[in-house]
């Protein structure tokens, strides 16, 4: 009865916490994680093998994580309710998951505290806390939904096993079982539910212990995770090896004592947020979290670790549920604690999305014996309604964060200062914000902040990506600089340019050989190269912009082995060729990346470099019906044409292509009457 009334109000209340989130884009891991997989674009037997044997950010890249679950949830939206690339529906999704997850906290409240009254307060002050918006308003927060579903779920679930005999306790084995399947294969974090279940049972051990039925629970759980374990194990492992950049996550770098005692640190941080819920982010990256030194905040943290430590001992004789709450805040934060082992991100609000129930239901029953020592039981009931209404308000208004790219790195610029990817993340915001790009020196601005916080790193742990960003900016605005008549102005901006392509180049070189005297002997360890086309295509273009041109051509020649499908290499190139007064070279490059990339903006290239004057003969380029194409009986065009084959061929051979090679050299040989080189004596 008591359901009938308090699920309607939490579902209002709820709503209207999260009644804008709806409106909320694909911002951040949403795109690469949903638009960007085609594996979620159709329902297709090769599509769901594609999810059950590859990662979760495959094809995009590795972070050593796998929630096939979790993506096929993103299919359903996609293929099956044709939400595509609008963002409501997945929206919906998020919410209704998250009020499912709702209800199942007031029904462990209800079993736990014996108290309707108590339990609904836990779950409306949970539901709408604004630490969640990271999960719930963040479509891909949807994997803590899943598993924090699956691990309070699965906790009710056990509780049914335990009091049942029979088939009927078979049942509920059985659900329980597939349960944490769901969980595990949303997220790996939901292996906790094996020590919740066992935590349960030990808090309440001498008062009704059940040995049989922990073992039945304990055994329907295990199952789920060790075939979770040995698929993802399998999966992972084919994908090749991965490690955390330190950038994400400087624990990582740090020796065992410094990465724990710093990772105690973020658990007080944490436990702040989950009370005063007033600065949130979406990023907490280097160097917005220093490593643990023995400051005055490091030891306030570090007492108020082992005071809370203490507590939670007292709370064991005092009240058994206090206790649960409290261990139950600990056990499902340690896996994204950083205390056991490193993981992918130092913190992140997401990880609060399970533990800050138990915080929730201890500072719920402080209150309550609190407000009845002193008779106030009334005024509890008003301090827990005024604060689930701030707490939606502040969620509301999170909620905007989460609007678009810039809305989102806005915030986390300005909450997270020390960030070296908030303000990464803000440049590229301002910089994309319009198709001219107008806001070009606000994003070399922010760009700037973010290369002055990683500059003091070694070249071991930096981050490439963000000199490379830089070095993009600051090319394009000294391009602008040259234009408006200020050749002065623009060569400070390409030196500046080239300074910090430089760092990012020797920060790419000492990674890769990093990772070579990591694998040598175990080829198994071998990552992925770390591969910086862009890199190398922009110091070529630096170089040539200060007339330095024999190394302009040296970076845009490595660019282009780096990448040799990629049109902007050919494009680089032939830029670079035609620095160093080779034209035909240049017009030879451009129709190679014309035959190697069918892009047909480098056939219009080629004609654009015959029309510029490389057409001395004056038959380079005909014009059928108005239309401009080469002319390749012309002598010029046909030799051009033979020697970009030949190198194509060459290419194709290279990169293990046989039969795109025999298909080139009759193309060639057939309408050019080009004598290209043997293909059958090349190949290996």
């Amino acid at each position: 009865m008591k359901l009938r009334i308090t699920a309607p109000a939490l579902f209002l209340l709820t709503l209207l916490a999260y009644s804008n989130s709806f409106r909320a884009g694909f911002v951040l891991d949403n795109k690469p994680l949903i638009l960007n997989d085609p594996r979620v674009r159709a329902v297709t037997t090769e599509n769901l093998h594609r999810i059950l044997d590859r990662s979760y950010w495959w094809p995009i890249g590795e972070a050593g994580i796998y929630r096939p679950f979790t993506k096929l949830t993103y299919l359903f939206n996609y293929a099956v309710l044709d939400n595509q690339d609008r963002p409501a529906g997945y929206h919906v999704v998020n919410f209704l998951l998250h009020f499912g997850n709702v209800l199942l906290v007031y029904l462990l409240g209800l079993r736990l505290m014996r108290d309707w009254r108590l339990a609904a307060a836990l779950a409306g002050l949970w539901a709408v806390h604004p630490v969640l918006t990271e999960s719930v308003t963040n479509i891909v927060g949807r994997a803590d939904l899943l598993a924090g579903g699956a691990v309070v779920g699965g906790l009710l679930l056990y509780l049914k096993v335990a009091e049942s005999r029979g088939v009927r306790r078979l049942a509920w084995l059985a659900g329980l079982a597939a349960t944490a399947l769901v969980g595990m294969f949303s997220k790996e974090s939901a292996a906790v539910l094996l020590g919740i279940v066992v935590l349960y049972e030990l808090t309440w051990w001498n008062e009704w212990h059940n040995a049989r039925a922990l073992t039945l629970g304990c055994v329907a759980i295990a199952l789920p995770f060790l075939a979770m374990w040995a698929q993802r194990s399998a999966v992972l492992a084919a994908a090749g090896h991965y490690e955390f950049p330190f950038t994400d996550n400087p624990i990582v770098g740090a020796n065992f004592l410094t990465g724990r005692l710093t990772a105690v640190n973020v658990m007080a941080m944490s436990l702040g947020l989950i009370a005063w819920p007033v600065r949130l982010s979406s990023d907490y990256s280097y160097r917005q979290i220093p490593l643990a030194t023995g400051t005055l905040e490091d030891w306030i943290a570090w007492l108020a670790f082992a005071a809370a430590a203490v507590a939670v001992a007292v709370l064991f004789r005092r009240n058994r549920a206090a206790f649960f709450f409290a261990c139950f805040a600990f056990i499902t934060y340690l896996p994204a604690s950083n205390l056991l082992f490193p993981v992918g991100t130092i913190m992140a609000e997401r990880f609060l999305y399970l533990p800050s129930i138990g915080v929730i239901g201890c500072l719920v029953l402080a209150g309550h014996a609190v407000a009845r020592r002193h008779n106030a039981l009334r005024w509890a009931a008003v301090a827990a309604g005024v604060a689930a209404v701030c707490l939606a308000a502040r969620t509301w208004v999170r909620n905007q964060d989460w609007r678009d790219e810039f809305s989102i790195a806005r915030s986390a610029a300005s909450t997270s200062p020390y960030s070296y990817k908030s303000h990464k993340s803000l440049a590229l915001a301002l910089y994309e914000s319009d198709a001219a790009h107008s806001q070009l020196d606000a994003a070399i601005a922010e760009i700037e902040r973010s290369v002055a916080i990683l500059d003091p790193l070694s070249n071991e742990v930096n981050n490439a990506d963000t000199y490379m960003i830089a070095g993009g900016f600051l090319l394009q605005k000294g391009d602008r600089l040259r234009r408006g008549t200020s050749p002065a102005a623009a060569e400070v901006s390409y030196r500046r340019a080239l300074a910090v392509l430089n760092r990012g180049d020797q920060i790419v070189r000492t990674t890769n050989r990093l990772e070579e005297e990591r694998a040598r002997g175990n080829p198994t360890l071998m990552g992925p190269p770390t591969r910086f086309a862009p890199l190398y295509r922009l110091l070529a273009a630096a170089h040539l912009r200060l007339n330095e041109n024999e190394q302009s051509l040296k970076n845009a020649l490595y660019a282009r082995e780096l990448a040799p499908g990629d049109a902007e290499s050919y494009k680089q190139l032939a830029f670079s060729f035609w620095g160093v007064h080779d034209s035909e070279q240049a017009a030879i490059t451009l129709m190679e990346g014309t035959m190697l990339t069918s892009d047909p903006s480098l056939k219009d290239a080629v004609i654009d470099l015959y029309r510029g004057g490389l057409d001395t003969e004056g038959c380079a380029v005909v014009n059928r019906a108005r239309v401009l194409s080469l002319n390749p009986i012309c002598p010029m065009v046909r030799r051009h044409l033979c020697a970009a084959a030949a190198n194509a061929i060459r290419r194709h051979i290279q990169t293990g292509h046989p039969d795109q090679a025999e298909s080139l050299k009759l193309t060639a040989t057939g309408q050019f009457g080009c004598d290209t080189p043997s293909i059958s004596g090349q190949r290996k």
